[in-house]
């Protein structure tokens, strides 16, 4: 599981994290398409156990013998409810990550997997600046990115990103010197 940061089609698009005092926490949020995913998978697991579920009960009542061929069912619709469920609290897909003075925590969470680490600063390869281009009507649009690089490329953290070509220089020196890492 990598973090990656997907901005949205609208205007209002940005992520910043404020590392001027630590602790510093930061929500990586989920994409559109996380949630979308989420919402579909739990409504047809959920319509699907329904269907199932009263396919087999034979005159409308829970008998020993009928468990059996219920089971199915209940267990379909339970995790139609639950990806439902983590789809409204917007859990999939996101992560949370909280800037110490000397270390980075980290925990992520995808459908049924949860992830959690901390790595110190200076194993960190340091912070760079680049330029990404998202589709927006029939143009297309530059947005700029400071992230946090790491050998793993699954740990790479972002720490800004906001529509618009003016490079950030004076951030990335400025997260460079707080979190003691060379700019690359």
């Amino acid at each position: 599981m990598s973090i990656q940061l997907k901005l949205s089609n609208n205007s209002k698009s940005s992520f910043f994290v404020d590392i001027q005092n630590f602790p510093t926490k930061a929500k990586v949020p989920a994409s559109k398409s996380d949630y979308l995913s989420q919402i579909l998978t739990g409504i047809f697991f959920t319509v699907f156990g329904y269907v199932l579920f009263r396919s087999n009960l034979s005159d409308g009542s829970i008998t020993p013998n009928s468990l059996f061929g219920l089971a199915p069912g209940l267990i379909m619709g339970t995790f139609g409810g639950f990806n439902l469920a983590k789809a409204m609290l917007g859990t999939k897909g996101s992560a949370r990550l909280t800037f110490h003075e000397t270390y980075v925590e980290a925990k992520q969470e995808y459908w049924f997997t949860k992830k959690k680490w901390k790595i110190p600063y200076n194993e960190f390869k340091g912070v760079r600046t680049r330029e990404g281009i998202r589709p927006k009507k029939n143009a297309l649009q530059p947005f700029q990115i400071i992230e946090l690089i790491h050998q793993d490329k699954g740990k790479t953290l972002p720490l800004y990103a906001k529509r618009g070509s003016k490079r950030q220089t004076k951030l990335l020196e400025d997260y460079a010197k707080k979190l003691n890492v060379p700019v690359i």
